[in-house]
């Protein structure tokens, strides 16, 4: 029986921001399906940019990348509705939460993905009862995103792209800010998620976050490359 088809696929990808300042150089790795992956490097290797690149949020220099069977590039992210389907399957969490939230209560933040996905109000309704219950927000919906503490906004990202049931998770430092309680909280839901049979590939710099969800490393250094 062949192996599955990659769900990341990142081939010798570089990527630098203007003419001077590398973030990527010939960058390489995948992601299984049912697999958690974790990107750890020092501050500033390209961890943050290589995320950024298979959300066609920036575009390889050179190199390919295929995220869920199709290539992420100018060509896909200028097809608005191909665009949209895709931005449905991978749920991408910046760390800093502030940058994805803008409605006026979390209630209508974590309805908005799947509203956007045409789904009915009885499924929306649905959707974020339950994602509201596994990341322990539910007393937060009629509170304003802006008056919430900065793990309590980072919670509500990650349940706004969860609530859209995407097959990878791709999460930029996803625990921090949090206290204990809800890291563990956090923890909790990417190994059921993996368990599932879906995807997860973070960045962090806390060991205890690789080891709770099993992830395997792939590991940058300060020129910007994936170290073996």
């Amino acid at each position: 029986m062949s192996e599955p088809e990659p769900v990341v696929l990142l081939d010798h990808v570089s990527f630098s921001y203007g003419e001077a300042s590398l973030a990527l150089d010939d960058v390489s790795f995948e992601v299984a399906p049912g697999e958690a992956v974790a990107l750890l490097g020092p501050n500033g290797c390209g961890k943050s940019t290589a995320l950024r690149v298979l959300n066609g949020l920036e575009f390889a220099r050179s190199g390919s990348v295929e995220v869920l069977g199709r290539r992420v590039d100018r060509e896909l992210m200028s097809d608005q509705l191909a665009a949209k389907a895709f931005h449905q399957q991978v749920g991408f969490v910046f760390q800093n939460a502030d940058t994805q939230l803008f409605c006026p209560s979390v209630g209508e933040e974590v309805a908005f993905g799947p509203r956007q996905m045409g789904l009915s109000e009885t499924e929306v309704k649905r959707r974020v009862a339950d994602v509201m219950d596994v990341f322990d927000i539910a007393h937060l919906a009629d509170r304003a995103p802006y008056h919430l503490s900065g793990g309590e906004r980072h919670k509500v990202a990650i349940a706004c792209v969860v609530s859209m049931a995407p097959r990878l998770l791709v999460l930029d430092e996803p625990t921090s800010g949090l206290d204990e309680e809800s890291e563990d909280v956090v923890e909790g839901f990417l190994r059921s998620f993996v368990a599932a049979g879906r995807s997860v590939l973070v960045t962090t710099h806390h060991p205890c976050l690789v080891d709770a969800i099993g992830a395997r490393v792939v590991r940058m250094d300060k020129d910007h490359r994936v170290v073996s």
